[in-house]
């Protein structure tokens, strides 16, 4: 449940209320520095942001970037759209290829 002052406002389930009341998730991304042979290097703001807007939703919105780490906010997750179980899929997979 929702409290606020004491009163409780709403009740249900965590999934229920992250469906109602929630403004999506936000993904960390971190970058190690050094550059492993064989893997590309997302050298700037622009392609880090390019590729998640590609990969896991054009809704996205870069929050924060600074040094090699960037914060995006995702949009809420719909059936049939983007889900916790593609981000992370779609992340693991870009480990492979990315530095």
């Amino acid at each position: 449940g929702i409290q606020v002052l004491g009163s409780l406002r709403c009740l249900g389930t965590p999934i229920h209320m992250k469906m109602k009341y929630g403004s999506g998730y936000q993904v960390e991304i971190r970058f190690k520095h050094a550059s492993e042979e064989g893997k590309q290097l997302l050298r700037c703001g622009e392609e880090v942001t390019e590729f998640v807007r590609s990969t896991l939703s054009s809704e996205a919105r870069l929050l924060e970037a600074h040094d090699a780490t960037y914060v995006f906010q995702l949009p809420r997750f719909k059936v049939g759209g983007l889900s916790l179980g593609k981000v992370f899929q779609e992340l693991q997979q870009a480990c492979q290829a990315y530095a």
